[in-house]
């Protein structure tokens, strides 16, 4: 069996089918695909169909986050900046990384190299494993912010953890670490 453009797609992702995967075809395609079976659409009225502005707040948080965002999965170092700036030039707004996929330094480099203000980028990344205590798992986390925005006053807008299968005391040690990176204003938000 041959493999499509699509296997190497987490299995709760939602593939955008080929015939949107150019970059030629558009925003309003995009757009139009996936906002056509919206779980809200029954319910949404025309003038508030998804679209790339369209945000969501975030529980807890005095912040709101874009509803769509691009994904960055398995996408590999050599092609994962190129496929970052295509993406905000198409009008995304959200781009999501996380330790395991190895490419949160690139995500960060493109939002330098696209000339968009950091501000008006939102950048979601996650942490997978614990350090063995909070102090090594916070380490984790601030390397991760480093490696995407490494200005001094750095942040990520919404820092998760990625799995909850560390257990009771591995959970407890994500979050200790990450709400230290809130008090340091090095996370917008955390979940």
């Amino acid at each position: 069996m041959v493999a499509g453009p699509q296997s190497h797609l987490h299995p709760h992702h939602r593939p955008l089918p080929t015939q949107y995967q150019t970059t030629d075809q558009g925003r309003a395609a995009a757009e139009a695909y996936y906002s056509k079976d919206s779980p809200n659409s029954a319910t949404m009225s025309p003038s508030s169909k998804l679209s790339l502005s369209s945000t969501v707040p975030i529980i807890n948080s005095s912040f709101s986050m874009p509803r769509l965002g691009f994904g960055i999965y398995q996408s590999p170092r050599n092609v994962c900046v190129n496929s970052c700036l295509t993406a905000l030039q198409a009008g995304y707004r959200h781009i999501d990384s996380a330790q395991f996929y190895r490419n949160e330094a690139e995500m960060g480099a493109a939002v330098r190299q696209s000339g968009i203000p950091r501000s008006d980028v939102f950048l979601t990344t996650k942490i997978l494993s614990s350090g063995g205590s909070p102090e090594k798992t916070y380490q984790k986390c601030l390397d991760s912010v480093k490696n995407i925005d490494p200005r001094e006053d750095g942040y990520v807008d919404l820092f998760l953890i990625h799995s909850a299968s560390s257990g009771r005391a591995g959970r407890k040690e994500f979050w200790q670490a990450l709400e230290r990176l809130v008090e340091e204003k090095k996370a917008r938000s955390i979940g």
